[in-house]
């Protein structure tokens, strides 16, 4: 297979790719694999139609599920991307493959893999239009932040986050960052970058989302993208958090007015960090997306 660094250019390749069937997993979008390209060395080609990608982590060589269109065999393809790990001199692994793609592989051939699940990086869906009421007992606590932040700061003001506003949510992550020490962290180091990438290609990668500020000044801020025909992706989110209230408010504010169109809204994995799950666990999420790991028994 012929890879190439992923460039921002190739976005209707992806785009098109992922058009071709109904995908739930928060990785299946350009706009994750293009702001994270430095942190796995992103690559992809083309083979027999399907879009086959390759990433690298932690001295791992890994690719994801190939995006191959309906009438094609998954699991043929699958195969072929096992020739291509096999000619690199790699240990095949592939990461995010959901239930069905899991249960035609082991169909398929039952005695040649080991599938196992990746709960850190389950995905969490939630029903977009929870998030934006609030309403009923186990949202109680939610309500509560978010009233007293709306009594407490009158001068709140919600807008649309546009191209104009890098700099505002710039400031907010910095804030963010300076707080969690990113220096000392290269992950959330990581993450601030993805973030100076999305929002410097904000329009061209069709991204939405909404920016709060008090007394003018940016405290917070959301944005995401469409994942399939009525599911949202929450990719970045990110409040000053010395202020009560904060991201409660930011989430309500976008899913009514960034994501009401959205049924469905998923706002990514926990990573196996405690808070972050509890976190997401406390907003209610309807079900979680799953993802499997795939390597061969030889290996």
């Amino acid at each position: 297979m012929n890879f190439k660094p992923i460039e921002l250019t190739d976005k209707p390749v992806f785009d098109q790719a992922f058009s071709r069937q109904y995908y739930e997993n928060s990785w299946f979008t350009f706009t994750n694999l293009y702001v994270w390209r430095d942190n796995y060395s992103t690559a992809w080609a083309i083979d027999d139609e399907s879009l086959v990608v390759r990433l690298q982590a932690n001295g791992l060589t890994y690719y994801l599920p190939p995006f191959s269109s309906p009438e094609k065999s998954f699991a043929v393809a699958v195969n072929a991307v096992v020739g291509e790990s096999r000619q690199r001199g790699d240990s095949f692994l592939m990461k995010g493959l959901s239930p069905a793609m899991r249960d035609e592989v082991a169909a398929n051939q039952p005695d040649r893999f080991i599938i196992e699940p990746q709960r850190e990086y389950f995905d969490y869906l939630y029903a977009a239009n929870d998030l934006r009421e609030l309403a009923g007992r186990k949202y109680h606590a939610k309500r509560n932040f978010v009233n007293r932040f709306r009594a407490t700061h009158q001068d709140w003001s919600y807008s649309p986050l546009t191209s104009d506003c890098v700099e505002d949510c710039l400031q907010v992550a910095a804030v963010w960052c300076q707080e969690r020490d990113c220096e000392a962290s290269a992950v959330l180091s990581n993450e601030f970058r993805a973030i100076e990438e999305a929002l410097k290609h904000f329009d061209f990668l069709g991204l939405r989302g909404g920016i709060l500020r008090l007394a003018g000044r940016p405290v917070a801020f959301s944005f995401g993208e469409s994942l399939n025909r009525d599911t949202v992706v929450i990719h970045m989110e990110k409040a000053d958090p010395s202020i009560q209230g904060l991201y409660p408010m930011i989430n309500q504010e976008c899913c009514r007015q960034a994501w009401g169109d959205a049924v469905w809204l998923n706002r990514e994995e926990d990573m196996g960090e405690e808070g972050l799950r509890k976190a997401k666990e406390s907003y209610y999420p309807v079900r979680l997306i799953e993802k499997y790991k795939l390597y061969l028994k030889e290996d």
